[in-house]
């Protein structure tokens, strides 16, 4: 049997062990994300590629730390605005990341609007979905002159 102390103890690290857990995969999420755009701005022209910092750290009580108004939960990380009024939502996400329950519902809503939204996971991914979308790139301009 376990003092109340030793308990006490181990739930700590439990805690502390699941909350590393997170910033890891944010982390890993954010590296991803960053990886994304510099492809992006290098295979894609006439486009404005852009980021939406919603991701946040949470105050006791659930309220973002960087909590502005319009700021909305679930929106996906990157949007590539292209020609003719077209935008492309990307998500970010790493190999074992899933979509929250926000997450889902603003993709829905986004895809009921008629916008074009992807899960990526890597370049290729990325790739594949601007290729789905009809996207023309450098890469496949290049691909067509060689």
């Amino acid at each position: 049997m376990l003092s109340s102390e030793q308990q006490w103890w181990r739930t700590r690290q439990r805690v502390r062990q699941r909350v590393r857990t997170v910033v890891d995969r944010r982390r890993d999420e954010d590296k991803l994300q960053s990886t994304l755009v510099g492809f992006l701005n290098a295979v894609l022209r006439d486009r404005l590629v852009f980021a939406i910092p919603n991701g946040s750290r949470r105050l006791p009580g659930g309220r973002a730390a960087n909590a502005v108004p319009g700021l909305m939960p679930g929106f996906p990380d990157l949007g590539v605005a292209l020609l003719h009024g077209r935008v492309l939502w990307l998500e970010a996400k790493t190999d074992d990341g899933r979509l929250s329950e926000q997450q889902l519902r603003v993709h829905k809503l986004l895809r009921d609007l008629g916008h074009a939204v992807e899960v990526v996971r890597s370049v290729e991914d990325t790739r594949a979905a601007l290729h789905r979308h009809k996207v023309p790139t450098r890469e496949a301009l290049n691909a067509v002159y060689s």
